[in-house]
Order: C-alpha cells, then sequence, then structure tokens
C-alpha cells in the first residue's frame, strides 16, 4: 500500500465520516476532498501526491495521463475542467492551440 493523503483531527472519526473520506477522495470537483479535511475539523492535513501530467501519443491519438483535475484550454481565455480520468484520450479533432493543465 502507499500513503496518500495525512490528516490530524481532534477526535477519532466516524464510520459515516471514514466512508465519506473514502468515496470523495477520487471526485473530480476541485478541493473535494480537501474541503471534506477541513470541515471534519483536521488540525493538520499533508497532501502527498502534487497533481502530475503527461502527454504522449498512442499512434496518432494525444493521450494525456495526470492526478489531480484535468482543464483544457484553447486561447488561454478560459480554463474548462474536464470530468474525465486517466488516461484521457483526447478526442479529434483537435485545435492547434490545445493547452492542458492539472490541479487539485
Amino acid at each position: 500500500g502507499r500513503v496518500d493523503e495525512v490528516a490530524w483531527y481532534p477526535t477519532a472519526l466516524t464510520e459515516g465520516q471514514i466512508a465519506a473520506h473514502f468515496s470523495t477522495a477520487s471526485s473530480p470537483v476541485p478541493d473535494a476532498y480537501g474541503s471534506m479535511v477541513k470541515g471534519d475539523d483536521a488540525v493538520l492535513y499533508l497532501q502527498q501526491n502534487p497533481p502530475e501530467v503527461r502527454l504522449s501519443l498512442q499512434g496518432e491519438t494525444p493521450v494525456v495521463e495526470f492526478t489531480g483535475i484535468l482543464s483544457e484550454t484553447t486561447g488561454f481565455v478560459s480554463w474548462n475542467d474536464l470530468l474525465v480520468t486517466s488516461p484521457y484520450a483526447v478526442p479529434a479533432p483537435q485545435p492547434l492551440d490545445l493547452f492542458f493543465r492539472v490541479r487539485r
């Protein structure tokens, strides 16, 4: 196993809180898990895995592998959060000015 997120609480979490943490940890909603941890009164919260992104080609299809929340933009006017999981095969056709970023 691996340690992903570490938080200390002033009291033990209930069984319901633990179940909610488990299901929220993979939420595509920005900072859903961090908000839950803070809402349950964590006195210390350490995020162990920063967001990462890697682009590659599978044949002629661009593929984005990432941790965190993937967003895309064309022209840097505004970013659109994609509710997708990794790896993400970018649908064709792709505009020439398509950019990606990831965040927690």
